[in-house]
């Protein structure tokens, strides 16, 4: 049939199953969500094609974040946040009772695949009990039956040397 007019009528369609063998939905968290206030990222999608291999380096990858300079000592160091003071590093929404080369030291020691996310306020809400800006890292809650250790040790040769000279029995000559 022509139809002439802009009026089609009713349409009746035939009705016909398939059977699908799979049906996949395929989804992506966002790299970035921002409710009040917070900007909260996904840190393994952010670190995709990145070169990081601690949650330190994590950080710096995050928009806004860069190394402090320290001209005491003409070294990169502590973390700050473009546009804000001072920045409170938590870690999964606590204060750590660790100064600032502690932390960065304790960070730089964590693989990335620890991070879930990190959560960066420029006004810290008062249930954080810090002021101005607030990098919350939230941790991925690993239980494991497997104990593990994780740390840094650094000595002198100089020191070792008195160390091991200590544990060892005196050698007699003759």
């Amino acid at each position: 049939k022509k139809y002439n007019s802009g009026v089609i009528g009713s349409i009746q369609m035939d009705e016909k199953n398939q059977m699908l063998s799979e049906v996949s939905v395929v989804g992506e968290r966002p790299l970035v969500r921002v409710i009040d206030g917070k900007m909260t990222y996904n840190i393994p999608q952010l670190l995709t094609g990145k070169m990081a291999s601690s949650i330190y380096d994590a950080v710096l990858e995050l928009p806004g974040v860069q190394q402090k300079l320290l001209e005491a000592v003409a070294e990169t160091g502590n973390i700050q946040l473009v546009g804000a003071n001072n920045v409170t590093i938590l870690i999964n929404g606590k204060k750590t009772n660790m100064d600032e080369s502690q932390l960065n030291n304790l960070l730089k020691n964590m693989p990335k695949e620890r991070i879930r996310e990190a959560e960066v306020m420029y006004s810290a809400p008062p249930r954080y009990h810090a002021r101005g800006a607030v990098i919350n890292l939230v941790l991925n809650n690993e239980t494991s039956d497997i104990q593990q250790l994780q740390g840094q040790s650094a000595r002198t040769l100089h020191s070792l040397r008195i160390m091991v000279s200590r544990y060892l029995p005196e050698r007699k000559h003759g």
